[in-house]
């Protein structure tokens, strides 16, 4: 499987690295701004999942889904996106943005495995991280 991760946190990338397994392939970009960049160039076809931090710098992650949605093909991507805040109002405006799941990252990695979890979810084929 193929998955792109924005994620600007070095530690929050290579944890989410760490629960998919070592047996992807994956992208990572630290902006929103690298993410269009890919889009736009087909650099993120093909990705079975999206994952999305919430609070990029610049452009932030709902904005960042706002946009990804009206590419060619956006509103067929994968998206989940995390946030270390627990307010309903980020949640739903994520929604409402087009993401498919949205989840904290929890306080724990049992947590966080198991937020990912969920996240795969909507995913076809995807691996079983329970």
């Amino acid at each position: 499987m193929r998955f792109g991760i924005v994620e600007d946190n070095r530690e929050d990338f290579v944890a989410l690295c760490r629960v998919l397994g070592p047996d992807h392939e994956i992208s990572r970009w630290q902006s929103a701004e690298q993410v269009i960049a890919a889009f736009r160039t087909g650099g993120a076809d093909e990705l079975s999942m999206l994952f999305v931090d919430c609070n990029l710098p610049g452009v932030d992650g709902i904005e960042l889904v706002r946009q990804l949605r009206t590419f060619p093909g956006g509103d067929e991507a994968k998206i989940a996106m995390f946030s270390g805040s627990t307010d309903p109002d980020v949640s739903e405006r994520a929604l409402e943005a087009g993401v498919d799941r949205f989840e904290t990252k929890g306080a724990s990695i049992d947590d966080f495995k198991a937020s990912v979890a969920r996240c795969l979810t909507v995913v076809k084929d995807a691996p079983d991280l329970l």
